[in-house]
């Protein structure tokens, strides 16, 4: 469909199959009476006392992250457009100059890393 400008509009580049992420727990796991105490932060760390309420899994309680929280591997790391994501730090091919822009390549998703060197990244795009 030509519209009024006279061009086509471009449509973004779409995984073949998108699988839909069920992430089965959106709140974050903290550590145990890290709502109580200053010192003690939120980071998740495992509760080992003999007498924990939270280890020994009280009704009421903090939950514990354990390994029925993962998620499905065909959609772990998924991006919201579908695609995965992978650094590149030597990008070659079309497109290569695109810093800010992802480049879609097969199922993937390439990013550049950006901990590479301005002076570098210049002389590249100069050559």
């Amino acid at each position: 469909a030509i519209t009024a400008g006279g061009f086509r509009p471009v449509r973004m580049v779409g995984p073949l199959v998108k699988k839909e992420v069920v992430k089965k727990r959106l709140k974050k796991f903290t550590r145990h009476q890290s709502d109580r105490r200053k010192n003690i932060k939120p980071s998740w760390r495992r509760p080992k006392g003999i007498d924990s309420r939270v280890r020994r899994k009280f009704k009421g309680q903090t939950l514990m992250a354990n390994i029925g929280y993962g998620s499905k591997k065909k959609t772990r790391h998924m991006l919201p457009n579908g695609f995965f994501m992978f650094h590149c730090v030597q990008c070659e091919g079309p497109g290569a100059s695109h810093d800010a822009q992802p480049e879609v390549c097969g199922r993937n998703c390439t990013q550049r890393v950006y901990a590479e060197a301005e002076r570098d990244r210049r002389a590249r795009l100069a050559a």
